[in-house]
């Protein structure tokens, strides 16, 4: 799952997070956490023009959230790879596991762009169809608009421009087919969502 950078400054993230949590499936819970209004700052600097020092900059604040909110729980984890997670016991106890994701995409994953149309929303795709998983949360904090194909919530920008690239394409041989997507509205009451079925035939 991603947790979205525009989700950092909630007051009560954890206990919403974990609120959520204990309504999901037991399954194990990898989280990577968006940039945030930093990654902003950094984009608006560069004048958005592609630079894989900016994109590096980016994964390395994105990296450094992930292990702030690791520490916010003791049921919560920091893994500093996602290739880290062949060393865990059979049954995890941690609720989620944040991941560290700078060296992965450089020794494991180096197909992607590093360009601005690549964001945490992309990774996570990436991630989820690199462990095989049959589901993807994108943590948010609004749910788009029902009826959405990915071309127009990239043309909305609720996801970024990679987006149904990142779903649809081989990418690599290592990647899987993701059966579903879903959108879940954190700072809402009663976290809404929404779901994309078979998301790689939209």
């Amino acid at each position: 799952m991603k947790l979205g950078g525009s989700l950092l400054d909630l007051p009560d993230l954890a206990a919403r997070l974990e609120d959520w949590l204990t309504n999901q499936p037991p399954m194990l819970n990898l989280c990577i956490a968006g940039g945030g209004e930093p990654v902003q700052e950094i984009k608006d600097r560069s004048g958005s023009v592609d630079s894989s020092n900016s994109h590096w900059e980016c994964i390395r604040l994105m990296d450094r959230h992930s292990l702030s909110l690791s520490q916010i729980s003791r049921a919560w984890s920091f893994l500093d790879s996602p290739d880290s997670l062949s060393s865990l016991p059979h049954s995890p106890p941690a609720t989620v596991y944040f991941l560290g994701i700078e060296s992965w995409l450089r020794e494991t994953m180096t197909c992607l762009p590093e360009s601005w149309d690549v964001t945490s929303d992309s990774i996570a795709v990436v991630l989820a169809r690199f462990f095989g998983a049959s589901e993807l949360t994108l943590l948010k904090s609004a749910l788009p608009p029902t009826q959405t194909t990915l071309t127009q919530l990239m043309e909305l920008e609720f996801v970024d421009r990679y987006f149904k690239e990142a779903i649809t394409s081989a990418v690599t041989e290592q990647l899987s087919n993701i059966g579903r997507v879903k959108f879940v509205n954190l700072r809402d009451e009663n976290y809404a969502e929404h779901c994309l079925s078979s998301p790689s035939s939209h």
